[in-house]
């Protein structure tokens, strides 16, 4: 039996569902910016530390995966490791370790710049001002976006793993 996922010839719906996510959260930050931008700092930083204490969170609960998988001396671990599957399912939790990190900076970056740094936009009558602090909101946003996918999808295969265990 041909695994189609694995040819050219094949459609593999969820590698384009994967693949999609990317241009969807260009979509959200496009729709999004109108209200993000007219946030005062005030609105801000809460906002932005409940994001990075929620990363944070999450972060915590993808390292202590890493920690149950490695430590551990079950015969369904053992294999994984000789067939390279647990190398493979480590690396994936350590990508998604690395966006949620990626998202409690910008996040915490967010908090502590000051209100008085602006961007100014155009010239004259149409000049707009703009936060700083709102451009890296936006841009967390994005990366939120997309560390939550890798999230669910990488926890999605953790549980398939460790429901055989």
């Amino acid at each position: 039996m041909i695994d189609k996922s694995a040819t050219t010839k094949g459609f593999n719906l969820t590698r384009l569902a994967s693949l999609s996510v990317y241009p969807c959260t260009l979509l959200i930050m496009y729709f999004s910016w109108p209200i993000i931008s007219q946030l005062k700092m005030a609105h801000l930083q809460p906002i932005a530390s409940t994001v990075a204490t929620f990363a944070g969170i999450l972060f915590g609960f993808a390292m202590g995966s890493i920690t149950l998988l490695t430590s551990s001396s079950h015969a369904l671990v053992e294999n994984t490791k000789k067939t390279g599957y647990l190398k493979t399912l480590t690396s994936k939790l350590h990508s998604t370790m690395g966006w949620l990190l990626a998202v409690c900076v910008v996040f915490l970056i967010t908090m502590f710049i000051p209100d008085s740094l602006t961007l100014n936009i155009g010239e004259g009558d149409s000049q707009q001002t703009y936060l700083y602090a709102c451009l890296f909101a936006q841009f967390g946003v994005g990366i939120l976006i997309i560390a939550f996918k890798e999230f669910y999808v990488t926890w999605r295969e953790f549980k398939k793993f460790s429901n055989n265990l």
